[in-house]
């Protein structure tokens, strides 16, 4: 007789993480196995900041994605405050986290034995606590509950910090010992270099990186999937004095699936069938952007015009357009690359362009990696047992070959990716190119390069106006 199998279209990525890496026996036991690991929130009265507020709906989006559900619990205080996120500030905190998916507890509905991310100071204590923290550029997650001085404009460190300590309780539920028993540090500003964050002591502008003075006034986003999604999350959090001096181009040519939900940053469950153009469009506009939508490939004859923006961001899942990067006429691309299999689905490979290689010769891209995941993925007890007991097989295919993805990894590389055009802005080269594992401790390697594209800019808002 033949079973039900979950559907490519519908089965959750991250859960496809458990699948495939053997941590589970069957499909339906691996979104048992996330209700029972998945992590809770609490902020302290002190979350009122427009870089907390963004940490906060960060890490609620991502878990609660990642993991099917979050109890969140927010001070009185924080939770009749007006949200300071772009496009939010007309409704409560408590609204914002609610309209995210998170349910809101009180501080006595917490268990102390489930990992506890906090954002801002708080007395409550819990058996393993991952903090919150940053400083200008630097994000950190701290298991023993320190604090950084949480200076500068810079949001994006805040929100990368709320990723990685989410991707620390999913690696956790993967089986890494130990997750959420350690601390965890990424610069921004200098992605290669060592930052002793133990000390918890304000760095110097040199090693944490200066205020944001200015940002880019256009940006063209190629691909829209969770990737693409997690830059224009990530975009609506930088500090512009005026959001609609911004022009942003959406490219995709695709429409939501019920799995994007557990991926896609900006996508709700009412979105199914709707080009992903115009969800993230919505979103951006509510944020005060200017946006317009282009529902095609990426094409060979594609060129950019010189009206058009200079600056783009691809985060695309196939090596065919990525090969095109350098015949568009962009004065800077940045692509990124993530992995696609249980264990490298953390694999964050960036190259920004021009470079000395053409684009097309990147030896990275000359093939399709999808076949070998799928073998690896059909060996796994879940999916042996679904086709002894007479499962569809080329739906077993079409599963196996779909990729493994979750929100946490989109965020934290689009910090990075967008990392690179804010530090030419601010006086510094662009990396060429960038690897790093958002599931391990090694620190980024990355390789300078040794001219700076020219980029338009517009003026951040000052320290005083965030």
């Amino acid at each position: 007789m033949n079973i039900q199998i979950p559907s490519p279209r519908e089965f959750s990525r991250p859960a496809k993480a458990l699948v495939d890496g053997g941590a589970v026996a069957t499909f339906g036991d691996a979104q048992t196995l996330l209700a029972r690991t998945r992590p809770q929130i609490i902020t302290g009265p002190d979350c009122v900041t427009v870089a907390r507020h963004a940490a906060l709906l960060t890490a609620v989006e991502t878990t609660r994605r990642a993991f099917g559900e979050v109890d969140v619990h927010l001070p009185r205080r924080v939770a009749d405050a007006l949200c300071t996120m772009p496009g939010q500030n007309h409704s409560t905190v408590a609204e914002v986290v609610r309209d995210s998916g998170g349910r809101l507890v009180t501080i006595d509905a917490l268990a102390t034995t489930v990992p506890t991310i906090v954002i801002g100071t708080t007395a409550w204590v819990a058996d393993i606590t991952l903090q919150v923290t940053w400083d200008r550029w630097v994000a950190h997650v701290d298991h023993g509950g320190r604090h950084l001085p949480e200076r500068g404009n810079m949001t994006l460190s805040a929100v990368a910090a709320a990723a990685l300590a989410v991707t620390e309780c999913f690696k956790r539920t993967l089986g890494t010992l130990e997750a959420c028993h350690r601390n965890r540090t990424l610069n921004l500003w200098r992605p290669g270099q060592d930052h002793h964050a133990d000390s918890m002591a304000p760095a110097d502008d040199d090693t944490a990186g200066p205020d944001l003075r200015h940002l880019p006034s256009a940006v063209w986003f190629v691909g829209l999937g969770h990737l693409g999604q997690a830059n224009a999350w990530c975009w609506t959090l930088l500090p512009y004095a005026d959001a609609a001096e911004c022009e942003i181009y959406l490219q995709d040519f695709d429409k939501v699936n019920r799995a994007n939900h557990t991926t896609g940053m900006f996508v709700s469950a009412s979105d199914e069938g709707v080009m992903k153009t115009r969800v993230v469009a919505d979103a951006l506009e509510q944020a005060g952007f200017a946006t317009r939508m282009i529902e095609r490939r990426l094409l060979a004859e594609t060129r950019r015009h010189d009206t058009e923006p200079g600056l783009a961001l691809l985060g695309v899942d196939k090596v065919e357009p990525r090969r095109l990067i350098s015949d568009i006429g962009w004065k800077l691309a940045i692509d990124v690359g993530l992995g696609s299999g249980p264990i490298d689905f953390t694999a964050v490979s960036i190259h920004t362009f021009p470079a000395t290689k053409h684009s097309k010769d990147v030896a990275a891209w000359q093939t399709n990696g999808s076949s070998r995941r799928s073998e690896t993925a059909q060996e796994q007890k879940a999916y042996r047992d679904a086709r002894a007991a007479g499962a569809d097989a080329c739906g077993l295919i079409q599963l196996a070959e779909t990729a493994v993805a979750a929100p946490f990894v989109g965020v934290v590389a689009a910090c990075l990716a967008i990392a690179e055009p804010l530090r030419i802005l601010h006086g510094e080269p662009a990396n060429t190119s960038l690897t790093f594992d958002i599931g391990r401790l090694a620190r980024p390697r990355s390789t300078l390069g040794t001219t700076t594209p020219r980029i338009g800019f517009v003026s951040a808002a000052t320290l005083a106006d965030v």
